[in-house]
C-alpha cells in the first residue's frame, strides 16, 4: 500500500516488524515510533492501518476461540494476547 501511493506521488510510512524489529506496536518503543510518525499526517492524510487477522478470522475459533460473546478469545495464549493488543493500539492510534 505504501509504495503504491508513494508511486503516484504521495508521501508515506510503512511500520511493519518485518522491516524493523522496533516497529512492534505491542511494545512501548513501537508505539513510541508510531505516535511520532502519526503527528506528520496532514489534514486531508491517510492513516491506513492493518493488523494479523489471523486470529480473528472464523477458521480461527477453534483455537482462538472467539466469539461474539467473547471477543477477547483465550487470552492464557500469548498470540491471541498480542493481536488484542495490537487491535486495540491501532484502534487508539
Amino acid at each position: 500500500m505504501t509504495l503504491a501511493l508513494m508511486d503516484r506521488g504521495f508521501i508515506g510510512y510503512s511500520f511493519d516488524l518485518e522491516t524493523s524489529c522496533s516497529q512492534n506496536i505491542p511494545s512501548d518503543i513501537g508505539v513510541a515510533i508510531l505516535l511520532t510518525w502519526l503527528l506528520d499526517v496532514m489534514a486531508g492524510g491517510v492513516f491506513w492501518c492493518g493488523i494479523v487477522c489471523s486470529t480473528w478470522v472464523f477458521m480461527s475459533r477453534g483455537h482462538t476461540p472467539r466469539s461474539r460473546d467473547n471477543p477477547c478469545g483465550d487470552t492464557s495464549r500469548e498470540y491471541v494476547r498480542m493481536a488484542n493488543v495490537m487491535a486495540d493500539r491501532s484502534a487508539f492510534m
